[in-house]
């Protein structure tokens, strides 16, 4: 829970009776501390350990509140989205640049309320402007020097800036990023598939269905490929009574009735097609559809 804003303690005021600047000084420093947390907010992010839900919530609970937020919470939001906001914009699916869009245009409502300091309102439109930017910012250059060349630059004092793009992921992050594997998925074998359902209408027997569907050892997205190959076949004539063969794995736990219906519906996508070379596909898939 953040402080509405940074104000002395009792103890505070007592531990610094009589010294004032060593009074301001600790409510800097309570205050960078509070910066420092939303800088560390940010890095998770980057990191990848938070998810960019969190800090939507974050981000409400600071500035998107019935009453005005206070400065000292604007604060904290506006330090947070920008050590984020490149990278926020770019990933999660445009959520995150939906956050993004909805932070600043509440900057922009905030920035003409009498509520807020000068120095707040400043802070508020540079933020607006870094992001109307896509989040490119002037900063002094920082560069290793001989000693002749600091003298040089003594005497002719000279400011060397460069651009930089704030709030983007971390480059061993991204590193890591591109050399990590990805799983590779398990080629399912359909002609297996299609002969346990085979099997079941020749013999009927459902024990034998249920030991040879176990053997396949399938995931679950190779189970909803399995679902869409036996619902696929059965509307092309090739496949019978493979409503049965359906429910009764169903029963068993091994496919389930979202597996089934996406079938069904991607099934019902091609009827047309389907239809043409067997003419019973819509009686067919009718018939698997009310199995469940």
């Amino acid at each position: 829970q953040l402080p509405k804003s940074i104000v002395p303690t009792v103890e505070q005021v007592a531990k610094f009776a009589g010294d004032s600047q060593g009074l301001n000084q600790e409510m800097g420093r309570q205050k960078k501390r509070l910066l420092a947390n939303m800088l560390f907010i940010g890095n998770l992010y980057l990191r990848q350990i938070l998810a960019s839900s969190i800090v939507a919530a974050v981000v409400g609970e600071l500035v998107f509140k019935p009453q005005e937020p206070e400065e000292l919470h604007v604060d904290c939001a506006v330090e947070l989205i920008r050590s984020i906001g490149h990278t926020l914009e770019q990933e999660d699916k445009g959520r995150g640049r939906t956050l993004v869009g909805h932070f600043v245009a509440r900057l922009k409502e905030l920035r003409s309320r009498e509520l807020y300091s000068t120095r707040c309102k400043v802070m508020m439109q540079d933020m607006i402007e870094l992001q109307g930017n896509s989040w490119r910012m002037k900063v002094k250059r920082e560069m290793a020097r001989t000693l002749r060349e600091v003298a040089a630059a003594a005497r002719r004092p000279e400011v060397e800036f460069e651009t930089v793009t704030v709030g983007v992921r971390p480059k061993l992050v991204v590193a890591r990023q591109a050399t990590t594997p990805k799983a590779a998925n398990k080629a399912i074998d359909l002609g297996k598939v299609r002969r346990c359902a085979q099997y079941y209408a020749d013999d009927g027997d459902a024990d034998a269905l249920v030991s040879d569907w176990r053997a396949l050892a399938l995931s679950t997205g190779e189970a909803q490929q399995a679902c869409d190959e036996l619902v696929d076949q059965a509307c092309r004539g090739a496949l019978t009574l493979v409503a049965d063969v359906l429910c009764i794995l169903n029963s068993e736990s091994m496919v389930s009735r979202g597996n089934i219906t996406v079938a069904c519906d991607k099934a019902r996508e091609n009827l047309d097609d389907l239809s043409e070379d067997f003419p019973r596909a819509p009686e067919v898939l009718e018939d698997i559809e009310l199995s469940l």
